[in-house]
């Protein structure tokens, strides 16, 4: 009699593991020096189980702003809430009031966004040197992107650059010759120093879109020229250096600029 043997073989099941996404962030635990107290800390985020109206981004840029700076000191007036939402041992806040996303992820009830979409945030403190970040639709305001751009007949569009510096300078530079003074249209002028900053750019620009008169004054430089023909480029009507500025034989020569248009400085 004969017995034999029969081997089975169990075929594997293959089990694929989802994983979420690794993204990271700038906090702080206490205010100080930048390089005295801020670290970098790991966080996940489950991208595919979003409740209704949560929105998963990427960051595609976020400036440093002086304003940035000064709420990591502790000397600025608004400050970011501290939290362990990120994973530390102890409540940290994040970094960053200004960048541009990139939706990746949205939640079945959102109706406003896509993935794809260009946004910024729709308040400040929000946390934006991170790689990623999770939050409702209504932490966000969406701007055209490239392609969105191309659609309603404006082939330039936004920069990525430019996206992520929209919600401070560009405002303040239109708060400042709207809110402040009324300015009257094709006659009256504006000075500003720190004509080559990001606000005093902006405010040429939007300057002359409002056709309001400009004068930026700006540090003398080996490329002086080309810098004046950069300005005058993008909306300045004059541009003067700081000793020009500070000159009172170069006085007269503002005052004729204004008495030509009949307007005031």
């Amino acid at each position: 009699m004969f017995s034999s043997l029969v081997r089975t073989t169990r075929t594997p099941v293959l089990t694929q593991l989802r994983t979420m996404i690794t993204a990271q962030a700038v906090l702080y635990k206490q205010h100080g020096e930048p390089k005295d107290v801020l670290f970098t800390q790991s966080f996940q985020i489950d991208d595919e189980n979003l409740s209704g109206n949560q929105v998963v981004v990427e960051t595609l840029a976020s400036p440093v702003n002086p304003s940035d700076i000064n709420q990591i000191q502790g000397v600025y007036p608004s400050k970011p809430e501290k939290t362990t939402q990120f994973g530390t041992d102890e409540p940290a806040a994040p970094c960053g009031n200004e960048g541009l996303f990139q939706v990746i992820a949205v939640g079945d009830n959102v109706e406003d966004l896509k993935v794809g979409d260009w946004v910024i945030p729709a308040n400040v403190n929000f946390g934006t040197w991170r790689t990623h970040a999770l939050g409702n639709d209504s932490d966000f305001i969406a701007i055209p992107n490239p392609a969105q751009s191309k659609e309603n007949g404006k082939p330039l569009g936004l920069s990525i650059n430019q996206g992520a510096t929209i919600s401070v300078n560009p405002l303040t530079a239109l708060l400042m010759l709207t809110h402040y003074v009324k300015l009257t249209p094709g006659k009256d002028w504006f000075i500003q120093n720190g004509g080559t900053s990001a606000v005093g750019q902006y405010a040429t620009q939007i300057g002359q879109l409002l056709d309001f008169n400009s004068i930026s004054v700006i540090r003398d430089r080996p490329n002086l020229e080309e810098t004046i023909a950069d300005l005058k480029s993008k909306g300045a009507t004059q541009v003067i250096t700081e000793d020009q500025n500070g000159s009172k034989e170069f006085g007269p020569v503002i005052k004729n600029w204004v008495k030509e248009t009949g307007g005031e400085l």
